[in-house]
């Protein structure tokens, strides 16, 4: 699903800041931070060091509730589709409708793969509970 395509690569840019050793986290808006003389930088930050007023705890909590959410529904979504389970795949697509008021620069494509999900799940034959 290209939502899934999306949320991967959205997951993977954060990430690289996350390694990124010349990002310093929770800096103030409007502050200037001080800096160590370049000498003590490591060789890859004596040209450039970035900053951000998020901090690590808040950006892990962004990650696991947007990207994340998004491509938890759309495992769950394809588990139900190829076992035949149909509360997964309803589930995947409530947790997509849910997702495009969280993630609203992806909103179109949750609600797409939402209502695919939705009708996907109308063409399977209900879960019977113990299978």
């Amino acid at each position: 699903m290209p939502i899934g395509l999306v949320a991967a690569g959205s997951v993977f840019s954060r990430v690289r800041d996350f390694l990124d050793p010349c990002l310093q986290w929770g800096e103030n808006s409007g502050s200037v931070a001080s800096l160590p003389p370049p000498s003590a930088h490591p060789a890859p930050c004596a040209t450039r060091v970035s900053a951000t007023s998020e901090t690590r705890r808040g950006a892990v909590v962004q990650l696991l509730l947007a990207p994340g959410g998004i491509l938890l529904a759309v495992a769950l979504g394809i588990i139900g589709a190829v076992r035949a389970r149909q509360g997964l795949v309803v589930s995947a697509a409530v947790l997509l409708f849910v997702e495009a008021f969280i993630a609203f620069s992806v909103a179109p494509l949750a609600l797409l793969a939402g209502f695919v999900f939705l009708w996907s799940a109308s063409k399977l034959l209900p879960s019977r509970a113990g299978v």
